[in-house]
């Protein structure tokens, strides 16, 4: 038997029915080793998440079921949820074993909770401009409205990304307008977004569609911030130039075979550049779909354009990062013209740790904290 097989971790969990899947501290098949869970009913959702630290006598019932586990010959004593890092000391003075309280770090802290935690004394609050881009995709092998640039560049001059900035992402976003953030070479200044209402019925009108089209509309509703209240937002937005959207929203874990599958004509992709470059976002979200090479593969839209193509394969070989900048500035410009895609915003960061976790330094706008150099101080 390993050394690891001999390791016993003791689990003080919340009064909690929903699933815990495989990598959730709660299964124990997510060690590779003895775990116990001892389950404390008294402590539920609404005691223990809804409040700043759990009442004197629960504290108390956390306690003994702490010491039931010790007696049980634990080597480390973790709990199920990251609320409980409140009671860290309180645990870590009281056993003789390791205490980690699970969850000392949160990402995303959605935007409805930034005022509740910056005021929280026992919790710190870190914020930047992210370069998530979010955006909705036009099927145009579905939809034969769709294939006519002027319907596309109707429904992105019907949508007001500013107005869903300000009001549903309560300020934490950037709108946008293309695909590159700012600080990316094809960020392109010149464009802008473009909400004009007047000009989307106009096109709908010089399009054929003057008396409205149907549309169907798909989105995940947990795996961006505010991702489902966008979605309605934007259905809200196209009606009032004529356009009927029947939308469904859907978990994440349902909603990618979905989008494999193509199965909506207007569906949502968030998409961080990975590689920081902007031929990441061309590649992937809007080349033309190509299963041998790969490329598009996320195109859900089936747009296609061949020249703006090309100058993604020259940026990709040209070494002058001042040659790479015009390339795909002019790709942005092509895309912008074509209304090939909805463009909504770029999902600001925000991560919360309980106070002495250290995350400001090794957090950054990847949105890939350099944990190896994390401290925590107690």
């Amino acid at each position: 038997m390993s050394s690891v097989a001999c390791f016993k971790v003791g689990v003080l969990m919340l009064n909690t029915r929903f699933p815990r899947l495989t990598g959730d501290i709660g299964n124990p098949d997510s060690l590779p080793c003895e775990v116990i869970i001892r389950r404390v009913d008294a402590a539920r959702v609404d005691n223990v998440v809804g409040s700043d630290a759990p009442e004197a006598a629960l504290q108390q019932t956390l306690l003994e079921a702490g010491d039931e586990l010790q007696a049980q010959g634990i080597d480390l004593l973790v709990t199920s949820c990251g609320f409980l890092s409140c009671m860290q000391d309180t645990l870590a003075a009281r056993y003789q074993v390791p205490v980690i309280a699970s969850s000392l770090v949160l990402m995303p802290v959605p935007p409805t909770d930034h005022k509740r935690i910056d005021g929280n004394d026992k919790v710190d609050l870190v914020t930047m401009p992210g370069t998530r881009i979010i955006t909705f995709q036009m099927n145009q092998n579905r939809v034969e409205a769709l294939k006519d640039v002027r319907v596309r560049q109707a429904i992105v001059h019907a949508i007001n990304n500013e107005g869903i900035v300000k009001k549903i992402m309560r300020g934490f976003a950037t709108p946008a307008a293309q695909m590159s953030p700012e600080g990316y070479l094809g960020y392109n200044p010149d464009l802008k977004p473009r909400y004009d209402l007047k000009k989307a019925k106009a096109l709908m009108k010089e399009a054929g569609y003057e008396d409205g089209l149907t549309l169907t509309m798909m989105a995940p509703n947990n795996r961006y911030v505010n991702d489902e209240k966008i979605a309605q937002a934007v259905v809200s937005m196209l009606a009032k130039v004529g356009i009927t959207v029947d939308l469904k929203t859907m978990p994440k874990a349902q909603y990618w075979p979905t989008f494999d599958e193509r199965a909506a004509d207007i569906m949502m992709i968030g998409w961080h550049a990975d590689t920081e470059d902007s031929n990441n976002f061309y590649e992937f979200l809007s080349a033309c779909p190509d299963a041998d090479s790969g490329l598009g593969q996320y195109n859900s839209g089936n747009y296609c354009n061949p020249e703006a193509d090309k100058l993604m394969m020259q940026a990709n070989v040209e070494t002058d990062p001042a040659k790479r900048a015009e390339l795909m500035q002019q790709i942005e410009q092509m895309l912008y013209d074509d209304a090939a895609f909805i463009p909504l915003h770029w999902q600001n960061l925000a991560w919360a740790s309980a106070k002495g976790v250290e995350i400001e330094p090794v957090v950054n706008k990847m949105n890939f904290p350099y944990l190896g150099d994390l401290v925590i101080k107690r």
